[in-house]
């Protein structure tokens, strides 16, 4: 499982994260994920507490 902490602006756009298997953050985040895979951020964001997939074009 991997561990996901990020911080999102007013949209829902990841704008930090960090991601892994044994992953201990430094300081608190705006939301914490479990995944089975790694993301790209360019490609996620938050809605309604939920990590989706942006849609593509």
């Amino acid at each position: 499982m991997i561990l996901i902490y990020c911080d999102v602006d007013e949209n829902g756009n990841i704008l930090d994260l960090i991601q892994g298997y044994r992953v201990i953050p430094g300081r608190q985040y705006d939301y914490f994920f479990v995944r089975e895979e790694l993301i790209d951020s360019a490609l996620y964001k938050v809605e309604n507490r939920e990590l989706v997939q942006k849609p593509t074009a």
